[in-house]
């Protein structure tokens, strides 16, 4: 009786809630660029071989934790695992506290590519005073809504199914057959024909994904019946 249930309501749509929740723990092109500048002697095979390590490592990490969360909890594992254990066990208090040093010092990697791109995207020639302002105008408004939401894997399984793709799937591709097109990357006797038709393929995969990615995510959050 004390044994977790599995497979609870038996409908396998679920999984593109958790596909999308898997692409959050791989959106991190943005900072590729400025990662590679950094890289000590850097050349692309160097980068290519720390960044498959990094991926590599990364998703052994993200499977043991969710593997071993699911099969503790089963059906009633939470979209924050650690809201599933009591507020007095010790070692879920400290995992707790690693999670917030982990969000502190982890923001500034996603939070200032996201305000310079805001930037840019606006036109602005923008001061450090003014960067300081809009900086403390973001973090207040995330913060605003951080403090309002409360269901971690509907934000998780939204900006997975929506940016993930987005960043994962969409941009670079589309950036790649656009660039080809305006003759930004040479073409030379349609040597690129092939990796242009993958990259369109590719394109089409992450419309889909976004798109049924949020669809079952709406109807498994506020409309489960339909689901049964």
């Amino acid at each position: 009786s004390l044994q977790p249930a599995f497979n609870v309501g038996g409908n396998p749509v679920g999984i593109f809630v958790l596909l999308s929740m898997l692409s959050t723990s791989f959106v991190a092109h943005y900072n590729a660029p400025k990662f590679y500048s950094e890289l000590k002697d850097k050349s692309v095979k160097k980068f290519t071989t720390l960044t498959g390590l990094s991926f590599g490592i990364s998703a052994t990490i993200f499977s043991i934790i969710m593997i071993a969360g699911f099969t503790t909890f089963g059906g009633a594992s939470q979209g924050l695992i650690l809201n599933n254990y009591a507020s007095a066990d010790k070692l879920s208090t400290i995992a707790r506290i690693a999670t917030l040093l982990t969000i502190i010092f982890g923001y500034p990697f996603t939070f200032v590519p996201a305000r310079d791109s805001l930037i840019e995207l606006m036109g602005w020639k923008a001061t450090q005073k003014d960067k300081d302002v809009l900086s403390l105008g973001m973090i207040a408004t995330i913060t605003g809504i951080a403090c309002v939401l409360r269901n971690l894997g509907l934000v998780a399984s939204l900006s997975g199914a929506l940016l993930g793709s987005l960043v994962i799937y969409i941009f670079p591709a589309s950036a790649f057959v656009n660039g080809v097109k305006n003759g930004m990357i040479p073409n030379k006797d349609g040597a690129l024909d092939s990796e242009v038709g993958a990259c369109k393929a590719i394109t089409k995969v992450g419309y889909a994904l976004a798109l049924v990615g949020v669809t079952v995510t709406f109807v498994k959050t506020f409309a489960p019946h339909l689901l049964k």
